[in-house]
């Protein structure tokens, strides 16, 4: 999940209890949503894209965007696709 402020985190659906959480970026820098794969969690804040492990919520790079980015990344186990503004497609 992710928070209007930025804080992004995993919830165990069966006990409710939070597994970990994070602040990747500035607060209130979110971008349109997050992607994730078996391994990580990406997420956009302000001008970068932050790759999260899934399973501790640690930082395990982070990126800064070629531009504006028009939608929310979509990511498979071998690429991350961005859609800028500028209509080019980044993988």
């Amino acid at each position: 999940v992710q928070t209007r402020g930025g804080v992004v985190g995993a919830i165990d659906l069966e006990t409710g209890r939070i597994l970990w959480r994070t602040l990747p970026g500035r607060p209130f820098k979110t971008g349109t949503g997050l992607a994730v794969n078996t391994f990580s969690v990406y997420v956009m804040s302000g001008t970068d894209l932050y790759s999260l492990n899934r399973r501790t919520g640690e930082r395990q790079w982070q990126f800064r965007l070629p531009g504006g980015m028009s939608t929310t990344p979509v990511a498979d186990d071998e690429q991350i696709y961005l859609c800028a503004s500028n209509t080019r497609l980044y993988a």
